[in-house]
């Protein structure tokens, strides 16, 4: 369940910290200060963020719990170590365990220590495509609950690699960027997103799925609305940057391959409330919404399902 660590850091800092951004920027719009002598009342919650990859076993589940709306944020203080969590799927229950973490010293002696609050199915539970996985967490009287669906994976259609030729604006130097392209046709409750593969092992499903972690919150994201009138999407991964080797000229990837990423279209949800989630930098306005969350009960979160496919680059 490793789904952009990046955005996960950003929703923790945001559960405890937006609030107080509101609470700032009313202050800032009058001239005189005000210390509240009010606090307001703390209902804790459990956080539950994370994803569950097809072919992977479910684990990396991150389970934290809200802070007190002024309290300094510390990580140590909201982990959860102690939760009850279980995964129904199938009408079959699986209990969840607190993920161990090896540590490899220099002397090359191994050390498994507990990975703050990141829990797992024992033995492992492998994730299958197709299927609805519901996730129950209770800690201290709370009880949070999630529920997602693990797409089906989607045959890239076609694929193709786009060179974009340009200059540096600052120095003015020669620039090149790579960029792929998967054609495929959507479905329904769905949302996409795509990634670049290369070198040996591209064509694995291992090599799709480690792509995962390392794909950017700015890549694309789209659903069956942005299809074409044929029911097509043509969607672009990332920009890779190549560089110049004088008498070689620019580097290239090797083996390239095309990723395609089905998620659970509540993901998409998410990701498009996030950002407006934040204060805007006009002091005379009190900001968005809050993000869509998919954790329900007694917590708030993300955790979505998440299908690949590949198709090599001509």
């Amino acid at each position: 369940m490793d789904i952009q660590e990046s955005l996960l850091y950003r929703s923790v800092r945001q559960i405890t910290i937006f609030p107080v951004i509101l609470f700032c920027i009313g202050l800032l719009s009058c001239e005189q200060v005000i210390t509240p002598s009010v606090q307001p009342e703390y209902v804790p919650k459990i956080l539950l963020f994370g994803s569950i990859v097809a072919g992977k076993p479910i684990a990396s589940l991150y389970v934290a719990r809200t802070l007190p709306l002024f309290d300094t944020i510390n990580e140590k203080r909201s982990i959860i170590t102690t939760a009850t969590i279980r995964v129904r799927v199938d009408g079959r229950e699986y209990s969840m365990e607190l993920e161990p973490m090896s540590i490899t010293n220099t002397n090359g002696t191994v050390n498994t220590l507990t990975l703050r609050s990141y829990y797992r199915t024992m033995p492992p539970l492998i994730a299958e495509e197709g299927k609805r996985y519901e996730i129950i967490a209770e800690w201290q009287g709370l009880r949070a609950r999630v529920e997602t669906f693990l797409p089906r994976s989607v045959p890239v259609e076609a694929a193709r690699e786009i060179i974009i030729d340009g200059k540096d604006p600052r120095t003015g130097t020669d620039t090149r960027h790579y960029q792929y392209e998967a054609t495929f046709t959507p479905q329904t409750g769905i949302a996409y997103r795509a990634g670049i593969l290369g070198g040996l092992g591209a064509d694995t499903v291992s090599a799709t799925a480690s792509a995962l972690a390392g794909l950017s919150e700015s890549a694309p994201l789209v659903t069956i609305a942005n299809a074409d009138a044929n029911g097509k999407i043509r969607l672009l991964s990332p920009l890779v940057p190549a560089t110049f080797i004088p008498g070689r000229g620019w580097t290239t990837i090797s083996n390239p391959h095309v990723a395609l990423y089905q998620i659970d279209e509540a993901f998409a949800e998410y990701a498009r409330t996030f950002g407006n989630a934040f204060a805007s930098s006009n002091p005379f306005s009190i900001g968005g919404v809050n993000a869509k969350w998919n954790v329900t009960g007694d917590g708030i979160g993300i955790v979505v399902g998440i299908s690949s496919s590949r198709k090599k680059v001509p």
